[in-house]
């Protein structure tokens, strides 16, 4: 089948590769080197030969244009002259070839090649010697994919080789092939339904926005770099893929899936797998074209997954999608659930089993002398290639700006791919790093040591205490009642025996359930000396509940109070006259060993059923010595005894304190419930030590702030923990205490209480959360990722607690014991806990996240609670936050917050517009006041018992207006483009499916119907038909002359103005090279319009206008180039006439009014003729360049003196561009300048021309300098100066000019 008069649909990898390099035409650029070392190629037998490999493949005669229907076709058009440019590097030393390659590269790129005329490419033949020279080979990535790269270069030098011996070449079948258009052709006739579905399934769930990219950065130029690996790493990795019936592509495929997903703290990983696309028809194998694909693959991970299930699983994987693999992908988005601001893929991996270079090696013995690199950009921010080759070699090019860690993700992939190579199939992933030594060690080190301890029974170390201590007073209860340690000794003694002679003995446990008196303690004491553990029953608990402790625990005896309710199990009253009894001579323990159990303790369980931890007395005893040394507790203290006594903390409260000869207080019931009694209480009793959860301190520290009322004097020390404490208030707190020490504790149940702690001493550090810190002595703290590895420094992952202080395990049957306890023979060798907590290394200091299972969906959104609530924090007047999705709400997402002041608390309306202005709208929960927070006898906050929220009396989102004509009209080109029935005006783009390629479609038929340009960034700031409607109805081309070459970051902007070069070429590599919060926005009415302002002053004002509406307020600063200077100095004089702050007016090589000093006619030819020698033939064709662009010039200007500026705009791009010139030339000169008030900087270029007098005078600006001119040398020349290499010094003197102080 013939194209030569048809034209055929893009596919949409093309359309893809087009949308991206309109917007930065670097992108999707191939730049194919050939190094020859052996060949000084003739640049006219060169030219022929790739016309006559035009002539002969008619891919390279592709050409593609929009149709009627604003729909991008591609055609065979006829052959054209194949131009070449030459240049001559004979003068330039081997060791500096490379660099000024490399510039070249850059320059080159950055120019963009055009797809509408072909042929679409360009060729540049450099003489680096008599014998050698470099050929760079310049093509867009829509014309070809990497397959069609080699048979291609290989004919080009066939046609070279024949042409110069005198003969016909021969043709390969696959060169004058177009089997490509019918491939596109039968590509748009595919039904994706299914493709679709396939897609749907494994994409079910995937929310991205994975932390991998740096938000808020502008794309800048891509950096690369590569990994090796050695012949027999490479054969031991092909042989694991063998014996897991896989291949090494999904080897690499795996490391690359783990990798990402172990950085991103993820069970699974999304990114891009470039495919070869040639299944679709028969006989593509070989041929030329842009046949390639890019699919989603997916990744997932799990503990004790092993190596070998993992590679069949990614190969089924492989296998299974590619009937697929033609699916759009810009469609796929909505099956997921990734943030419509955020792309579905972060990065991209193409496999190849070999690089071009190699390929070229195939083609023959010349080849064996020749060298090729590929060059290559795409959009995403992050690529890898792998070539496999005989070594495998590993390509990573990456945004340094939007992925710094890039160079890492490489590292961590090398590492893997190299443990991968002494892996078997059975290996499991969890034994698999892919950290270096040095990070291994960090990590080893920040999970802690344990320290020993002398005594491992907490009941033998209390009665040495007894003993050395006997009349110290050990218990105060608040509102009556002491013992001294003799007195708690002996009574514990004698309550001991009472067990005994009840037939209690070693490894027995006894039930506890009574109220908070010296009796409790004394009963704990006792069971110990009995050698039975205890089991916390509180009285106030339901029956059932206490039923199932008593039964799970298999309790022997009960000691009761009178709070008590009445139980089926034997008890034994425990009353204050009971323990009056005493007994000098604790029972003997001689028998016993030392593997005793300390107590049972009962968490809620997420069944229901609550689970009951064993804990042992050495983990207790192995607590007790770490908290005494982290809370540096002495026998002066005097601690609280706060917490309730089913809840752990008790024990933290009670055992540290009698095992280190200190006082223990026990609360009163009126001190929980009351502030002012709180307080009074810690008073007389001299209280030093607190120990409290977060709730009840966020209400003291609130009290404290609102009624002025003193810390407690003696107090010297708080430890919070339970719950997230909110950083707002304790900034409040350490107002109002900034000399008590304060500590963050975390610790689960099953690590025997606190096992984490942080102690604040400075918190300007801290800035959304605080930390929970470093591991006490008593425990090792590691961080897991997904799939139960080490988790990279400062990856979030599952927090693992190893060490003395893991719990013995939980008291239900073996079969229905959860994963959380564990035993491995690995880093973390012995019993570990695995906490369900996310967490992430910071500075050394654990960072807590939440609980791994509080993950909230809402409309297949997947929501960090501790983002909203944070920010709900970040306010004055909120005091807490709670964030969760209540069944009975039909799983909305619920706020609960309390104000910081009772009396004046923020009102819903205003909070909910707070929140709408800071989280996406799928993010903004509903409200509701909670004026007392709810609580469970553990001191947590009572989610069922939360209040529903309430109505907000006034929408915070403006009302919808009614729809407009245009809006309509609007609505309607949407339902053309998107193929969709009828849309709301208010309707988002994206939300309906829309996607970065079907916007360039929307925007050229907006272009038709309405006669309006519209900059497609705008297009994103409101893209519904009512908002593009508004930008229409306000002349949105005009606004459209701000272009943001890097918007984002908050120092002032620069505006550049005028003159900004091809595809705004002359300041990207500058927004590229700037700092990332510099703003910098170009400002231009473009090639001439008709209409438009003609006078500088009329062009100022344009200009002044499009500021005021793009920044209307705040300081700015403006640079420009060449003769824009004088419409930017007019520009800078009406600003600070309105009274705007120009900080800045920066002048780039621009000859001002007063001349440029130049050398006379004898330096002018010296500098030419130096020229010549040094670059020969290159150096002639400049100056035929600049003598062409010369007489256009002139007559674009004899033009308009002869017909006004009423002049037709110029017929094609080269002329417009001198037509451009030529208008503000003529209007310049009848521009009279005035002097301006503030300092002018200007750079001047390396141009041999100068006189010295240039730095007089400030290249002609002196006499309109006022305040006077900073004069600054560069490197580069009038525009070179703006690109690579030189523009890296530019960028930081404009830096230093923009950030000097005033």
């Amino acid at each position: 089948m013939s194209f030569s008069n048809r034209s055929a649909p893009l596919t949409p990898v093309q359309e893809a590769m087009v949308a991206a390099s309109s917007k930065r035409p670097g992108l999707y650029l191939e730049q194919i080197v050939c190094h020859l070392d052996q060949e000084c190629l003739n640049p006219d037998i060169l030219s022929g030969a790739f016309q006559s490999l035009v002539e002969q493949s008619p891919v390279l005669r592709l050409a593609i244009q929009a149709n009627e229907a604003a729909r991008l076709t591609q055609h065979i058009a006829p052959s054209q002259d194949v131009p070449i440019e030459t240049l001559d590097w004979t003068c330039i030393s081997r060791g500096e070839t490379n660099k000024h390659l490399q510039e070249l590269l850059r320059t080159d790129r950055a120019r963009g090649c055009p797809l509408n005329t072909p042929p679409c490419f360009r060729l540049t033949l450099i003489k680096t010697s008599q014998t050698t020279s470099i050929l760079i080979w310049t093509f867009p990535h829509a014309l070809l994919d990497g397959r069609s790269f080699a048979p291609l270069l290989a004919q080009a030098f066939i046609n070279y080789e024949a042409i110069e011996a005198g003969y016909r070449p021969s043709v390969a079948s696959e060169i004058s092939d177009d089997i490509f258009l019918q491939h596109c052709m039968a590509l748009e006739t595919l039904d994706h339904s299914l493709g679709e579905a396939y897609f749907a399934r494994t994409l079910d769930g995937w929310e991205g926005d994975t932390g991998l990219i740096a938000p808020h950065q502008a794309p800048t130029r891509k950096k690369a770099l590569t990994q090796h690996l050695s012949k027999s790493q490479t054969e031991a990795l092909v042989a694991l893929a063998k014996s897991a019936q896989a291949t090494l592509s999904s080897v690499v495929s795996a490391a690359w899936g783990i990798v990402l997903a172990r950085v991103t703290g993820r069970a699974d990983a999304v990114f891009g797998m470039t495919l070869s696309g040639r299944h679709l028809l028969e006989n593509t194998t070989d041929a030329l074209g842009c046949f390639i694909v890019t699919v989603p693959f997916r990744l997932r991970l799990d503990h004790d997954l092993t190596i070998g299930a993992l590679l069949r699983s990614v190969r089924k994987d492989q296998l299974d999608l590619r009937p697929f693999e033609h699916t759009p992908l810009a469609g796929l988005r909505r099956f997921t659930n990734v943030p419509p601001d955020k792309p579905l893929l972060e990065s991209s991996l193409m496999f190849e089993t070999s690089s071009l270079d190699l390929r070229m090696k195939t083609y023959g013995d010349a080849w064996q002398h020749r060298r090729v690199d590929l060059y290559e950009e795409d959009d995403l921010p992050l690529t890898v290639a792998a070539y496999q080759d005989e070594a495998l070699r590993i390509e990573v090019e990456y945004d340094s700006n939007q992925v710094p860690q890039a160079p890492r993700l490489a590292r961590y992939l090398k590492n893997l791919l190299c443990a991968l190579t002494e892996a078997t199939p059975m290996t499991s992933l969890a034994d698999l790093s892919m950290m270096d030594d040095d990070e291994r060690q960090q990590l080893n080190s920040l999970a802690g040591k344990t320290d020993k301890i002398a005594e491992p029974c907490c009941i033998t170390a209390f009665e040495r205490q007894a003993a050395h201590t006997p009349r110290r007073t050990a218990i105060e209860r608040i509102g009556g009642g002491k013992l001294t340690y003799g007195e708690l000794d002996a009574a514990a003694n004698a309550l001991a025996q009472r067990l005994i002679d009840h037939g209690i003995t070693h490894g027995d446990v006894v039930g506890l359930c009574a109220s908070r008196s010296p009796a409790f303690v004394v009963a704990i004491l006792a069971i110990w000396k009995a050698g039975a553990a205890f089991v916390p029953m509180d009285p106030t608990y339901p029956t059932a509940t206490l039923s199932i402790m008593a039964q799970d625990s298999d309790a022997k005896i009960i000691l009761t109070d009178a709070d008590a309710p009445p139980f089926d199990l034997a008890t034994l009253a425990l009353s204050y006259e009971q323990i009056q009894e005493r007994q000098a001579r604790a029972p003997d323990r001689s028998h016993m060993d030392q593997g005793r159990n300390a107590y049972i303790l009962f968490t809620s369980g997420t069944t229901g059923r609550p689970k009951g931890v064993v804990v042992s007395q050495a983990s207790l005893a192995a607590h007790a010595a770490a908290v005494t040394k982290v809370f540096d507790l002495s026998s002066e203290d005097r601690a609280l005894q706060f917490a309730s006594l089913s809840f752990d903390v008790a024990i933290e409260e009670i055992i540290p304190t009698l095992l280190s000869g200190a006082t223990l207080v026990l609360r009163s019931p009126e001190m929980s419930q009351s502030i002012s009694a709180f307080l009074k209480a810690c008073k007389a009793h001299r209280i030093t030590l607190l120990n409290l959860p977060t709730g009840f301190w966020v209400e003291l520290t609130l009290f404290l702030e609102t009624h002025g009322s003193p810390v407690p004097p003696h107090l010297r020390m708080v430890i919070v923990g339970g719950e997230r404490v909110p950083l707002s208030v304790l900034r409040r707190w350490r107002n109002i205490a900034p000399k008590i020490r304060w500590i963050n504790g975390y610790g689960p149940t099953e690590t025997t209480i606190t096992c984490t702690a942080y102690e604040v001493t400075d918190d300007s550090h801290l800035r959304h959360s605080i930390p929970i810190g470093r591991p006490l002595a008593h425990a090792r703290a590691w961080v897991l990722a997904a799939d139960g590895s080490l988790a990279p420094m400062g990856a979030q992952g599952e927090l693992c607690i190893s060490g003395p202080a893991v719990a013995e395990g939980y008291v239900i049957a073996e079969d229905t014991k959860p994963a959380g306890f564990q035993i491995r023979k690995d880093i973390l060798s012995g019993r570990r806990y695995r906490t369900g907590d996310r967490v992430y290394w910071q500075d050394s200091f654990l960072n807590f996240v939440g609980r791994m299972d509080r993950q909230i969906k809402v409309r297949g959104f997947r929501i960090d609670p501790n983002q909203i609530e944070s920010l709900l924090e970040e306010r004055h007047d909120v005091a807490r936050a709670y964030v969760a999705t209540p069944e009975d709400r039909n799983k909305k997402l619920v706020a609960w917050y309390s104000g910081a002041r009772a009396t004046d608390p923020p009102s819903l309306q205003e909070l909910q517009t707070y929140l709408a202005e800071k989280l996406p709208a799928y993010m903004v929960p509903d409200l509701s006041f909670v004026e007392a927070w709810p609580r469970t006898p553990g001191g947590k906050i009572d989610v069922a018992a939360l209040p529903p929220p309430q109505e907000v009396t006034q929408s915070a989102a403006p009302q919808s207006q009614a729809a407009t004509p245009q809006a309509r009209q609007v609505a309607k080109l949407f339902e053309t483009v998107l193929e969709t029935g009828p849309v709301e005006t208010s309707s988002s783009f994206f939300d309906l499916g829309g996607h970065s390629l079907s916007l360039l479609r929307l925007n050229t038929l907006l272009a038709k119907t309405f006669n309006a340009h519209i900059e497609p960034s705008l297009l994103y700031q409101d893209p519904s038909p009512a908002g593009i409607a508004k930008l229409i109805e306000t002349k949105a081309e005009d606004r459209s002359c701000v272009i943001p070459l890097q918007p984002n970051g908050g120092r002032t902007p620069l505006y550049a103005i005028h003159a900004l070069g091809e595809n705004n070429s002359f300041f990207l590599p500058l927004a590229g090279t700037l700092n990332p919060n510099q703003p910098l926005f170009g400002i231009t009415i473009g090639i001439r319009k008709e209409g438009l302002p003609s006078t500088v002053e009329a062009l100022a004002a344009f200009y002044v206008e499009q500021i005021k509406h793009h920044r209307p307020e705040g300081p700015i600063a403006l640079v420009a180039v060449s003769v824009s200077s004088f419409i930017t100095f007019e520009v800078a004089q009406q600003l600070l006439a309105a009274g705007r702050d120009v900080r800045a007016l920066i002048f780039l090589d621009a000859s001002g009014p007063d001349g440029r000093d130049r050398k006379g006619r004898f330096g002018h030819r010296w500098v030419h003729f130096k020229n010549l020698l040094k670059q020969g033939k290159p150096y002639l064709d400049k100056l035929k360049q600049e003598r062409r662009g010369e007489r256009l010039h002139a007559e674009e200007m004899a033009r308009l003196k002869e017909a006004g500026t009423e002049v037709a705009p110029a017929s094609d791009e080269e002329r417009s561009v001198a037509q451009f010139v030529a208008l503000s030339e003529l209007a310049i000169s009848n521009y009279v300048p005035v002097p301006y008030p503030r300092k002018i900087t200007i750079f001047k270029a390396d141009d041999p021309f100068d006189a010295q007098a240039v730095f007089a005078n400030g290249l002609g600006w002196r006499s309109v300098a006022a305040a006077g001119f900073d004069m600054i040398q560069v490197k580069g020349g009038h525009i070179t100066m703006l690109y690579p290499p030189h523009v890296e010094e530019l960028a930081q003197h404009i830096t230093k000019v923009l950030c000097a102080p005033r």
